[in-house]
């Protein structure tokens, strides 16, 4: 299972995404900080449409943390 992590790279959020690979899991970690890397996608979680793009776009996070994301603004529904 596809599972996304907010908060992946803190204290609690490390433990997480760790027993989730663990268990099989394809996990993504998203954070505003953090390791860059396979699995790993930078957001900014203030930003609508960053967190949209995130959760639901067609962003790969295994091509690399910082490939470019259409930006929404707030509101939009496109």
């Amino acid at each position: 299972m596809k599972i996304a992590v907010t908060g992946g790279s803190g204290k609690l959020g490390r433990t997480v995404v760790a027993v989730l690979s663990q268990a099989g899991h394809e996990v993504v970690n998203l954070d505003a900080a953090g390791r860059r890397g396979p699995g790993f996608m930078r957001v900014d979680f203030t930003n609508y449409g960053e967190t949209i793009d995130a959760l639901f776009g067609e962003n790969d996070p295994s091509t690399g943390p910082e490939q470019p994301r259409r930006r929404r603004s707030k509101g939009s529904c496109t």
